[in-house]
């Protein structure tokens, strides 16, 4: 599968998560900050409008034990932009464009690299009228 990538967007891979974070993924879920958490089986996504409240979500998961960037790779965390892809490379995960039924319906997602997954996952409640993703359409 693959999660949604709107605005600036923190993506962490859901087995990192079960072992790195104190709690596992229940209290990964107790600490997002917003309603923007998605999900499927193998990578998480929470998203931002301002780099600074990424910045704050990256700090609390480097505190609890993730580890950014390191000389130019994203390790744990990867950052995605929702017009420019990764902030940094990103081995383990692929950003992409998928099209909800039309050319004129194109959203931003990111998945595990080489995930055979083709189904998207977006925030409960999220659809595309009204979204960020149309709005940059425009």
């Amino acid at each position: 599968m693959a999660v949604l990538v709107e605005g600036i967007s923190v993506i962490v891979r859901r087995a990192t998560i079960d072992e790195k974070f104190p709690g596992g993924w229940e209290a990964f879920k107790g600490i997002v900050p917003n309603r923007t958490l998605c999900s499927d089986d193998e990578v998480a996504r929470v998203g931002f409008l301002s780099a600074e409240d990424v910045q704050s979500f990256v700090a609390v998961l480097e505190e609890a034990g993730f580890q950014f960037v390191s000389e130019g790779t994203a390790v744990d965390i990867a950052v995605a932009d929702q017009k420019a892809g990764f902030t940094a490379n990103c081995s383990w995960a692929e950003f992409g464009h998928i099209e909800l039924g039309s050319p004129d319906r194109e959203i931003s997602a990111c998945r595990l690299a080489g995930s055979s997954y083709n189904q998207l996952v977006a925030p409960a409640g999220w659809q595309y009228e009204g979204s960020l993703s149309e709005s940059l359409r425009g």
